[in-house]
């Protein structure tokens, strides 16, 4: 897929997602770089990132290999997508699979936004948003750009998240450890 996608492009196509997505009363919480943008923060973004629970995995396949998609990988928890026809109409199109518990506690704390009239997607909560983000953080197979870490950041800034919070420190100790927090609270006290 091109890096020169615009999030409007991306955005008209989760627009196609969210109306076939409801047509088959598919659940899904959009997340990564579109979430970010959704949520307020300018930031360009090439792909297109659901959450799932894993219970909906063949469902979603169906309805996004019948818009146009092929799966390229995927593991017990992550499955990624790209235009089956490569012409760059598509973006691509990665799905993270979570248990049934998870997916409850997620979207019970989710929020709607309205993409267009008529259609709205759901977004993680934003402390939700950062626990998320700060697992892809931990991982290894993560680009080396921090653009994970600024995206935590930037919500944490936006929604005026303080590590000081007793729940934002449980989350991030759970999900990020002593030294991501240390370095949470660091990074945010030199913000404006």
């Amino acid at each position: 897929m091109s890096d020169h996608r615009s999030n409007a492009s991306l955005s008209i196509q989760l627009c196609e997602i969210v109306r076939a997505a409801g047509s088959k009363n598919l659940p899904f919480l959009v997340i990564g770089g579109l979430c970010i943008t959704l949520y307020g923060v300018e930031r360009l973004t090439r792909d297109i990132d659901l959450l799932i629970p894993e219970t909906a995995r063949r469902d979603w396949r169906l309805l996004i290999e019948d818009m146009g998609y092929r799966f390229i990988h995927g593991t017990d928890s992550f499955q990624q997508f790209e235009d089956a026809d490569a012409d760059g109409r598509l973006a691509d199109l990665d799905l993270m699979l979570v248990s049934m518990d998870t997916w409850q506690k997620l979207n019970s704390v989710g929020r709607d936004i309205e993409l267009a009239i008529g259609i709205a997607a759901r977004l993680p909560d934003p402390l939700h948003f950062v626990a998320m983000k700060l697992q892809a953080v931990r991982s290894d197979s993560r680009r080396a750009d921090n653009q994970d870490w600024s995206d935590i950041l930037n919500v944490c800034r936006l929604f005026s998240i303080s590590v000081r919070d007793s729940q934002t420190e449980q989350i991030v100790l759970r999900f990020g450890g002593e030294g991501l927090l240390r370095k949470l609270e660091s990074d945010l006290s030199k913000m404006p």
